[in-house]
């Protein structure tokens, strides 16, 4: 029909692994989309309809990767979560005071390293 031979079984589908990480980069251009519209217009004016606009999809297709934009605002809070956690076990263990690990904290969650 297509050109390839009856006993060809190759599928035109990805592999599941394929087909993962292409969600997964989905939906991280959709949180990456939706907190620049944070960013640029604040949380409560943004819309799910701005961030598929932005992304050249429909709204009912942002529902595949988040059930809300609460949940968007959920995933950013997680997200940043654990860059502190990271940030405070590499610093807990330094042989600095206090007030030096606070400072070493201020300065990574920054990007002022």
């Amino acid at each position: 029909m297509d050109g390839r031979p009856a006993n060809d079984t190759t599928s035109p589908w990805m592999p599941f692994e394929n087909r993962r990480r292409a969600r997964d980069e989905k939906r991280e251009a959709v949180l990456r989309t939706a907190v620049q519209l944070f960013l640029e217009q604040g949380y409560h004016r943004a819309t799910l309809n701005e961030v598929a606009e932005r992304l050249n999809i429909t709204k009912p297709a942002l529902y595949n990767y988040f059930r809300s934009k609460e949940d968007i605002l959920f995933e950013c809070w997680a997200l940043g979560q654990e860059q502190v956690d990271g940030f405070i076990a590499a610093i807990d263990g330094s042989r600095q005071n206090g007030l030096g690990k606070l400072r070493a904290l201020v300065h990574s969650y920054a990007g002022d390293r």
